[in-house]
């Protein structure tokens, strides 16, 4: 049976790659019939940075997210506020606040196709 890379999780090939490449760091005499301690480092260390760098990656997208979330709410309230202020200035059935309305029906789930008229 083929052992592939979505039999594991990335923690665990890290894992288990370092207590590889330490034992054999420390017996560079060890060989496989097409590979040496160097073939073995050289695919470690480029799979480690990637690891690494989807880590970092990672790290920042949730911080990014928690920042666009915390500015999503101001920028809603904010929006809110000057929807209500620009009615009242401009009144209700004024062209802007037509232009500022919001749809509603366009947030609700989308209701059933009326039935077909018979003809007869």
């Amino acid at each position: 049976m083929k052992t592939t890379a979505l039999n594991y999780s990335t923690q665990e090939i890290k894992r288990q790659a370092a207590q590889i490449f330490k034992v054999w760091k420390a017996n560079r005499e060890f060989r496989i019939n097409d590979a040496e301690f160097k073939d073995f480092e050289k695919l470690y260390v480029e799979f480690d940075a990637l690891f690494n760098k989807i880590e970092a990656g990672y790290r920042e997208l949730v911080e990014l997210d928690k920042i666009r979330d915390k500015t999503a709410a101001k920028l809603i309230g904010l929006t809110v506020r000057a929807r209500g202020a620009m009615r009242g200035y401009y009144g209700p059935k004024s062209l802007q606040a037509a232009q500022i309305k919001v749809d509603w029906s366009k947030k609700e789930s989308p209701a059933a196709k009326p039935a077909s008229k018979k003809s007869g």
